[in-house]
């Protein structure tokens, strides 16, 4: 669909219960906010997306997407990922505690991942809405630590755990943190984090001595790509 209030008829091909079925992605409306069409009977809306650099140039999609049941963050970089491959595999057949269910939709020639955010609220409005407290903190940063322990059981990389601001995402009650884990990601951890530290600078809480601390404690070994397990588990210890 492109965003121009055109109407199109696509051919799209579904996994249901382990086989291909196709499907006619039907009445596509566009505007510059969203797109909504039909697939199956079913209508989803996809609201704005919005691109994030990658290493080497390369960029990733990120959408939203709902239907009168679910809400959806959706990935994807244009590629064909071997849907195949142990890591794939691992991510839309098992629950790792800590992370966002996934599965695959392909369109087209187009694999997108689809992670279920429903009643969950991103990190970055978070931010955006009010100042970061040391307790907060203490939440994402155990948090983190926790999903690093993991995808250790489940014998996946760490460079796949996203670590955008709009890719984090809370519960309702604000108590537990959720990651969505990319496969495709080429950006290491380290750098990840990096970025991660310098968005949540301004936004700590000054007033509370413990944000403070641990937010530029956070930041410096982030900055010199320090960021191990066993460095999350050392600062989680000294601040609290």
């Amino acid at each position: 669909c492109d965003f121009e209030g055109n109407r199109y008829e696509h051919e799209v091909t579904r996994k249901r219960n382990g086989s291909a079925n196709a499907c006619r992605i039907a009445r596509v409306r566009s505007t510059e906010q969203s797109v909504a069409y039909t697939v199956c009977g079913t209508t989803y809306r996809m609201d704005v997306y919005w691109m994030i650099r990658r290493k080497g140039g390369e960029r990733m999609k990120i959408e939203s997407s709902r239907d009168i049941y679910h809400n959806y963050r959706i990935l994807s970089d244009g590629k064909t990922p071997d849907v195949h491959s142990y890591t794939v595999r691992m991510l839309t057949e098992n629950h790792i505690p800590g992370f966002l269910d996934c599965h695959i939709q392909e369109i087209d020639s187009s694999t997108r991942y689809l992670y279920d955010v429903t009643s969950m609220q991103p990190l970055e409005d978070i931010l955006e809405s009010g100042k970061i407290t040391g307790q907060f903190l203490e939440l994402l940063y155990s948090s983190v630590l926790a999903a690093i322990g993991n995808l250790e059981e489940f014998l996946l990389d760490e460079n796949g755990i996203q670590m955008s601001p709009e890719l984090i995402f809370l519960n309702a009650e604000r108590t537990r943190i959720y990651f969505i884990y990319y496969p495709d990601e080429e950006e290491s951890f380290a750098s990840q984090m990096k970025r991660l530290g310098e968005m949540i600078l301004p936004h700590l809480d000054y007033g509370d001595k413990k944000s403070v601390i641990m937010g530029y404690a956070f930041y410096q070994k982030a900055a010199e790509g320090n960021i191990s397990a066993g460095e999350f588990q050392k600062l989680l210890e000294e601040c609290r």
